[in-house]
């Protein structure tokens, strides 16, 4: 994750997990890794999209608008795990 992203307070992820795991959001790729993309899901929240769970050959670009779903908050680690929204 992003240094921004682990520096929020713990209130604030506490805030961010509350009723988000299984919902579909619209973010914004931030870095694109050779093993997926992070996107922006809330402000100064990031999370990965796994290649494996893309579709098709190329992985996002940076800029590019996704919906994703959240299928993991590590609140210990400050993670977010995503795949694309079906």
């Amino acid at each position: 994750l992003h240094e921004e992203a682990v520096d929020l307070p713990r209130r604030y992820w506490m805030e961010f997990a509350r009723n988000r795991l299984g919902r579909v959001v619209r973010g914004t790729v931030t870095k694109a890794v050779p093993f997926g993309g992070f996107v922006r899901v809330a402000e100064g929240v990031e999370g990965l999209v796994h290649r494996d769970t893309l579709t098709g050959p190329s992985l996002p670009e940076v800029g590019d608008e996704l919906s994703v779903e959240i299928v993991g908050i590590n609140l210990v680690r400050r993670r977010v795990g995503l795949k694309p929204a079906s």
